[in-house]
């Protein structure tokens, strides 16, 4: 039940009608997710210049974070005002979608990892082509 779901929330997201030039790519965890090491899609191919969204179709509360810190605070609302800066942030959510921030300007070629705050374990990347 858990898989049919999962495959039609990516299938939901690929067919979705697009609002720019630029397809939303969207990195996905699933069922069961927090009990492995990584998410649905553990690699995820994003277009320079278009929006990233993350889509949690768990039960368990997950985000996306970049698990490295790269760059100052400036322009990133979701940065302490000391600490750790990732690169690239999305929510904490439940069941649903939301924007990953921060990969705006993502340089073509560039490779980043990224995990979940919640459940560390749960590791992936982004492939900005």
């Amino acid at each position: 039940m858990h898989a049919k779901l999962v495959a039609l929330v990516i299938a939901t997201i690929a067919l979705a009608p697009i609002q720019s030039d630029a397809a939303v790519t969207a990195v996905v965890s699933g069922p069961g997710n927090s009990g492995t090491s990584t998410y649905t899609t553990p690699v995820a191919v994003l277009a320079k210049g278009a929006p990233m969204n993350f889509v949690n179709v768990d039960v368990e509360i997950h985000n996306v974070v970049a698990s490295t810190a790269q760059g100052s605070r400036s322009g990133r609302p979701w940065c302490p005002a000391t600490g750790f800066c990732p690169l690239f942030w999305s929510e904490v959510i439940g069941a649903g979608t939301t924007p990953i921030l921060g990969l705006a300007n993502a340089s073509q070629g560039s490779t980043f990892e990224f995990l979940c705050v919640i459940h560390p374990n749960m590791r992936g990347t982004i492939i900005v082509a």
